[in-house]
């Protein structure tokens, strides 16, 4: 899954570029690790998948040679654990560091795992229907039918960008409803910004979750 190009949620990248800075600040006591090839200025202006791509590389070559694993085979986050339980204690000067690592790599699997799931059209309608079923169960006032279909023809056009938007502002795809047919009232104008908020934090745990599963 590492493999697979795409620009991550800003939220993933910010972790990212806090842990390869560590690395990088760090540089001098990490001698024989793989050299690492980007600035911290370069870093703090990724905004293509190919630089994302060689970023997270380095990133990956200098965690797994710290945690004894090779880079050019597939290595499980379970691995990863055994290699950081067997190799550093808690306490140690590397320790936080590559917890964090394996921290960023196991969200990013998940992340990637749930595309994958999206991309299998005999699965995609089973999932859409869930999604919404979800959304109503937890009471959400918006048409959730409408939203997941309108993040769906996003996604099928920029994948990576519309899970940003679904994860920091999901009634871009769809609005809050204020009141009812009837006109009594749902939420307060003033409550908007609020409940979007709270809607994007279930969408982010259960799109995670779901993958999980899958």
């Amino acid at each position: 899954m590492a493999e697979k190009l795409y620009l991550p949620t800003e939220e993933l990248l910010e972790k990212c570029i806090a842990l390869y800075t560590l690395f990088y600040e760090n540089r001098h006591i990490l001698k024989q690790a793989p050299k690492l090839h980007l600035s911290l200025e370069d870093v703090a202006k990724i905004s293509s998948v190919e630089q994302y791509h060689l970023f997270r590389t380095d990133l990956r070559k200098v965690s797994l040679f710290l945690l004894g694993l090779p880079f050019h085979k597939p290595v499980q986050v379970s691995q990863m654990v055994q290699a950081l339980q067997i190799h550093y204690k808690s306490g140690d000067f590397l320790y936080n560091f590559l917890l964090d690592y394996i921290k960023i790599e196991y969200e990013e699997n998940q992340i990637l795992l749930n595309e994958t799931f999206m991309e299998n059209k005999e699965n995609q309608e089973r999932w859409q229907k869930n999604i919404s079923f979800k959304i109503k169960e937890k009471g959400f006032p918006v048409d959730a039918d409408l939203l997941i279909k309108n993040y769906l023809t996003f996604a099928s056009k920029n994948p990576s960008f519309a899970r940003k938007i679904l994860f920091s502002n999901p009634c871009y795809f769809a609005p809050l409803k204020t009141a009812d047919e009837k006109g009594n009232i749902l939420i307060k104008p003033k409550d908007t910004l609020k409940r979007n908020k709270a809607l994007a934090s279930f969408l982010k745990d259960l799109l995670l979750s779901s993958s999980k599963n899958t």
